[in-house]
Order: structure tokens, then C-alpha cells, then sequence
């Protein structure tokens, strides 16, 4: 009689649920249609809570941003976002219900700072000239940082979990990376189509070409970290070019340079060059740029390379030009405006995310 009782209940919510959607639809209202997605998410965040947290590595970089279908209205990425909210809130209700995240945790300097940095955003989001902008930036960031802290030092335990999340990220990012080089070779690789051609994956090519660089590493450590077969061997080199592919097309000048600068890093760990030795050249660098000022500024006066061009090597070189580069132009006057902001309110500022 119970199993019954229960089958008719279900049945009943069933219908009503369907006529509900039915309707919604009829009114150009799909949001309905996203239930059944969110209670599978639910139900798998619950009792699969590891396979979730990786799959997170692999849904990032193919979310959607809805702000291109809801004309900039909604600036969310989906299903990403939506899913570390679930998860901060699972991880709350553990934490209360039972101690779920390691003492040591709490302890770690990594933790901490990451906690007095949210600490101080709630501070200053109180003082903000726009406290509602600045609250949902703090939320934002708090379901962003937690999960992936709290949560990620439980599953990583396993260092087998270490190297599938890289995996699924990595697989994940160089789909969107064929899907954008594809989709840009329809426009000859022109450079102001680069600028959008990986849209709605990513908002603009500065953020694609961090991505796409930070990957590039990944990729790499997950062909050296231990000896593979040939065939995976061949194919981690196959996603190498494709990542190299990208990055060149990404036109971002940053994302080039931070991987010859990540790259020098990496050189200084590997043959353990002390920090004294580091010190003195850094000095010595100082020294000379200081010495020969008037003659640098001179030069980068006549550096008349823009970041327009698709040349590699022009624009490079027009990272240096601060005369009349547009990029360069707009970044030196965010850094006048910030600075001018702080000797207005240089305490707790204007708020996060206000500027």
C-alpha cells in the first residue's frame, strides 16, 4: 500500500512538473527545462562528491557565459558556477553536520591567507560605494575559493586524483582550443577577429591566452611526470602542437611572454640557482636601467609597433611601445585612475569590484 502511495505521489509531481514546464515554454520561459540537470547534479554531488569535484576541471573551460544570450544581463558561466555554489553550499551543511575538511587545513598558510583575503573583501565590501556590487563579488569569489580549497585538499589526497583533474582540464581546454582555431581560419586568422572567434567559452582572447598558456604547462608535466607508452607518448606531443597552435593565434602578447618568463622560472628551479646570485643581477639589471633611463626612454619613444599587427615579432616589440599603442595606452591609464583612487580613500577604497 505504502509503494503504492509513493508511485502515485511521484506520478502526480511528474505531471504537475510537465504541465508546469509546458506552460514555461509557451511563455519563451527554458530555465524549467534545467530541473532535472540540477537534481542529477545534486544527487551526484551527495553521494559522488569526487567525481563532481572533477568534473568541474573539465566543464571550466567548456562553460558557456550566458551574458552572449541574455545581452549582458546575466554574467554567469553555466554549468560551472552553478555547480561551486551547490558545492559551497554542500560543503557548509558537511562542515556543520560533521567535521568534514582536516584540521591540518585550517592550519596551512595557503588557507589562511586565502582566508583574510575574503575577510578583507567582506570589510571593504561594508565600506563600498556600491555595498550590493561589492557583496556579490564576495560571493562570487567565496564559491569559487572554497570548494576548490576545501573540498580539493580531501580529494587530492590521492595524487591519482592530481593528475585526472589535469587531464580532464587539459582534454577539455584543447577542444575549445580546435573549436576556436577552426572557427578563426574561417576569417584568415585575422587579428580583430581573434579577439572574439572564442566566444562563448571565453570573453576575450587575453583571458583565452592565459588559459591556453597555463595549459600548455599542464600539458607538459603530464608527458614528463612519469614514462608513458608510445602511443600516449605521440598523443600528449599531438596536443603539445595543437596547444603551441593556439597560443600563437591567441594574439595575446601576454600569454607569449608569461611562457618565456615561466620557462626561465622553471630553468632557475631546475638547476637550483640561489636567491643571492638572483639578487646580485637583479641589482645589476636595476643599475644599468637606471644609469641609461634617459636613453631608454628615448628609444621607447620611437617604438611605433602596435599590437594590431599579426607579425609575432612586431608585436612583441609592441609591448614596449607606450607612445601610442592603444593596449598599452589604456593599461597605463587604469594604473593613473587606480592610483589616483587610492590617495582618495587609501584604506578600505571604493569597494570590490567598483572600479
Amino acid at each position: 500500500m505504502q509503494s503504492i502511495r509513493n508511485n502515485s505521489v511521484i506520478f502526480i509531481g511528474s505531471v504537475i512538473f510537465l504541465l508546469l514546464n509546458l506552460w514555461l515554454v509557451m511563455q519563451d520561459n527554458y530555465y524549467g527545462l534545467l530541473v532535472p540537470f540540477a537534481l542529477f547534479v545534486v544527487y551526484a554531488a551527495i553521494y559522488y562528491l569526487k567525481w563532481t569535484f572533477l568534473a568541474i576541471a573539465f566543464l571550466t573551460p567548456v562553460s558557456v557565459n550566458l551574458e552572449e544570450f541574455t545581452e549582458g544581463r546575466i554574467g554567469l558561466f553555466v554549468p560551472t558556477e552553478p555547480i561551486l555554489f551547490g558545492l559551497l553550499l554542500l560543503l557548509i551543511i558537511f562542515q556543520v553536520y560533521k567535521p568534514f575538511v582536516p584540521r591540518y587545513a585550517w592550519r596551512h598558510p595557503i588557507t589562511i591567507a586565502l582566508g583574510c583575503y575574503l575577510f578583507w573583501l567582506i570589510i571593504t565590501s561594508i565600506t563600498s560605494v556600491l555595498p550590493l556590487v561589492s557583496f556579490k563579488f564576495v560571493l562570487m569569489k567565496t564559491w569559487y575559493i572554497a570548494p576548490m580549497l576545501l573540498i580539493g585538499i580531501k580529494v587530492f589526497e590521492q595524487p591519482k586524483n592530481i593528475i585526472r583533474f589535469l587531464w580532464l582540464f587539459s582534454i577539455a581546454m584543447v577542444i575549445i582550443m580546435v573549436f576556436t582555431v577552426i572557427r578563426h581560419s574561417g576569417y584568415s586568422f585575422g587579428e580583430k577577429e581573434g579577439h572574439w572567434v572564442m566566444e562563448p567559452f571565453f570573453k576575450d582572447h587575453t583571458i583565452y591566452g592565459a588559459a591556453v598558456a597555463i595549459n600548455l604547462f599542464f600539458l607538459i608535466g603530464l608527458y614528463a611526470y612519469k614514462k608513458h607508452s608510445l602511443l600516449l607518448n605521440l598523443f600528449l606531443l599531438f596536443l603539445i602542437v595543437i596547444n603551441l597552435v593556439a597560443l600563437y593565434f591567441s594574439y595575446t602578447r601576454g600569454a607569449w611572454l608569461s611562457v618565456i618568463f615561466a620557462a626561465g622560472v622553471w630553468l632557475l628551479i631546475k638547476y637550483k640557482i640561489k636567491f643571492k646570485y638572483l639578487l646580485l643581477i637583479g641589482a645589476i639589471i636595476g643599475a644599468v636601467v637606471l644609469l641609461s633611463w634617459t636613453e631608454i626612454e628615448y628609444q621607447l619613444s620611437k617604438n611605433e609597433y602596435e599590437h594590431t599587427t599579426e607579425d609575432f615579432g612586431e608585436r612583441m616589440k609592441s609591448a614596449a611601445n607606450v607612445t601610442s599603442d592603444a593596449s598599452n595606452l589604456e593599461r597605463l591609464n587604469r594604473w593613473d585612475a587606480a592610483w589616483h583612487m587610492f590617495l582618495d580613500r587609501p584604506f578600505f577604497g571604493f569597494g570590490p569590484a567598483t572600479y
